[in-house]
């Protein structure tokens, strides 16, 4: 079997956003910390555990965007 898990890097919850005049739009600082989104995350790790009741099954992880 195999097993695709498609993700997203996300900012980090404890990050402070500004929210510019008139609410369209936002802002983060320079120093925002991104990581897998928190779902993904419970994807990726349900697919490993697939993977050790299943020894022949693969898990590939797939992201696409900027290179953060």
């Amino acid at each position: 079997m195999r097993i695709l898990v498609c993700v997203k890097q996300v900012f980090d919850t404890e990050t402070r956003i500004a929210i510019k005049e008139g609410g369209q739009t936002y802002s983060l600082p320079p120093s925002t910390v991104y990581r897998i989104n928190q779902y993904d995350e419970h994807a990726l790790e349900a697919a490993l555990a697939l993977q050790d009741v299943l020894p022949e099954t693969t898990v590939d992880v797939l992201s696409a965007g900027p290179p953060k």
